[in-house]
């Protein structure tokens, strides 16, 4: 079947005006009640505490082995209260503060922007540490995202370094690992319905027989 050149035309403009509308929709300012988290550490590099609603690949259950030798992405208002999350339980436990890095908050915008069409919990597989979340609704703030990942202390055993058997913990340990310093999220409303939210981190964290509160370099 073929179409006037008009028609085509139309057709073409269609389309672009799509791929437009889906870029706005990824930087949208409208923050995405159930919901299911994610946290992970790339396969080589280290290791995630295996929970809850949360999926963290960082975490030990899935673990990472530390190598051999070894424009922000939300609105500025939605970044503070990221990190102003973070850092209320850091200082809990006498972490250093993490700092807000747009360079993080680009790369996690970029693979959020990815996930758009159906926010499946699928990871970066990147340089970073990473914890991601869904939310069936569009209401889940900053704080309640990283509270989610929070919530899995109670699965974490200090004592072992471990989780709770068949529960997962990595996402808070992220949030926590002492040597991680900077940090940027991103989260986007679903085509499909929901939001998807992801927060990388640098240093990462979640590092095979190492503890989440002592640096690394008190451990070897």
């Amino acid at each position: 079947m073929t179409f006037p050149m008009s028609r085509m035309r139309h057709v073409f403009v269609a389309a672009a005006l799509l791929v437009v509308s889906i870029d706005v929709l990824v930087v949208s300012t409208d923050v995405p009640k159930q919901a299911v988290a994610a946290s992970a550490r790339m396969p080589g590099k280290g290791a995630s505490l295996g929970g809850g609603m949360a999926v963290n690949l960082n975490s030990v259950g899935g673990t990472r082995r530390r190598p051999q030798g070894a424009k922000p992405g939300v609105p500025v208002p939605s970044a503070r209260e990221f990190v102003e999350a973070h850092n209320k339980v850091r200082l809990g436990h006498g972490e250093p503060p993490l700092k807000w890095d747009k360079n993080l908050a680009k790369y996690s915008r970029r693979f959020a922007s990815k996930r758009a069409a159906d926010c499946k919990m699928i990871h970066s597989y990147g340089p970073y540490g990473e914890n991601i979340f869904w939310g069936a609704k569009a209401e889940w703030s900053p704080s309640q995202v990283v509270g989610s990942w929070v919530s899995e202390k109670q699965f974490y055993d200090p004592t072992h370094n471990s989780c709770t058997p068949g529960e997962m913990c990595g996402h808070y340990t992220q949030v926590v690992w002492r040597d991680t310093a900077r940090v940027g999220c991103a989260w986007i409303p679903c085509l499909n319905g929901g939001m998807y939210a992801i927060c990388s981190y640098d240093p990462p964290g979640n590092y095979v027989n190492e503890s989440p509160f002592v640096s690394t370099a008190d451990q070897r």
